[in-house]
């Protein structure tokens, strides 16, 4: 009896929260960014801490550059750069990172697998293709909604000598 009881035990833990996707620390991507009714594209490019945006679309903010680095913010357009708060311009990207045990969902969507779930007051859904690369994000983090489609994707490699710099 005893046995059955832990056999039981042993074999309901195997089913627990879905295995989140394993987005890479360093990366670029091509986006279409919603947040409310504003809608632009940008280029994006994560790697060693530091982010860039290049906006290619509205027209509006075509050529704007926007860059993170030693913990500020800088925009750039036409060879004028100004430094500037750091808070929302970088926001709908914090959607990557999804901490350890906050995606607890996980379904298929057309082909695709839809990993979702909540931190606090911050909410995440991350669709991935059958190769694990994000093609769709949305949710809230920070107060900031946004949905992100990701039209292009590509993980930077690591230096070489050091090791590969998965998101887990």
């Amino acid at each position: 009896m005893l046995l059955l009881i832990l056999a039981f035990l042993l074999t309901s833990c195997a089913h627990g929260a879905p295995r989140a996707p394993q987005i890479p620390a360093d990366f670029a991507a091509s986006v279409e960014v919603v947040r409310g009714d504003f809608t632009y594209s940008a280029d994006y490019t994560r790697c060693g801490g530091a982010e860039t945006l290049h906006f290619t679309a509205p027209d509006s903010l075509a050529g704007l550059c926007a860059a993170t680095a030693d913990g500020g913010c800088t925009l750039s357009v036409g060879g004028v750069t100004a430094t500037v708060p750091t808070g929302g311009i970088f926001a709908p990207f914090a959607l990557f990172d999804a901490p350890d045990g906050c995606l607890t969902e996980s379904r298929t969507d057309g082909g695709l697998t839809v990993y979702a779930g909540r931190c606090g007051d911050d909410v995440y859904s991350i669709a991935v293709d059958g190769a694990g690369v994000p093609v769709r994000l949305s949710g809230s983090v920070g107060g900031s909604a946004a949905e992100i489609r990701v039209l292009k994707f590509a993980q930077i490699s690591p230096p070489a000598g050091e090791e590969g710099n998965a998101h887990e």
